[in-house]
């Protein structure tokens, strides 16, 4: 049988989830996808790193998070608010 979690995590970090997450950002405006994809690079080697770098990559998402939310549709939040984040 699956792992329903392993499944949906999966979907969830697909290429077509991304492109669907950031739609004309990544495809229509090539600057603001250099910034994503550095963005995620920067974030891959902190969290490949030790557990300082570990704990950098995720308070700069958080920060991210945090400051995102004020641009935010409500709705968006509350889908994501059952998404398990794991305390330090």
């Amino acid at each position: 049988m699956p792992n329903k979690k392993k499944a949906k995590a999966e979907e969830w970090l697909s290429r077509a989830c991304w492109l669907d997450l950031f739609g004309e950002s990544i495809t229509e405006l090539p600057d603001r996808a250099e910034r994503i994809m550095l963005l995620m690079t920067s974030l891959a080697q902190m969290i490949e790193g030790n557990r300082e770098e570990r704990e950098a990559a995720r308070r700069a998402v958080q920060n991210c998070v945090e400051a995102c939310i004020p641009y935010t549709r409500a709705q968006i939040l509350a889908e994501s608010a059952v998404i398990p984040r794991k305390q330090p």
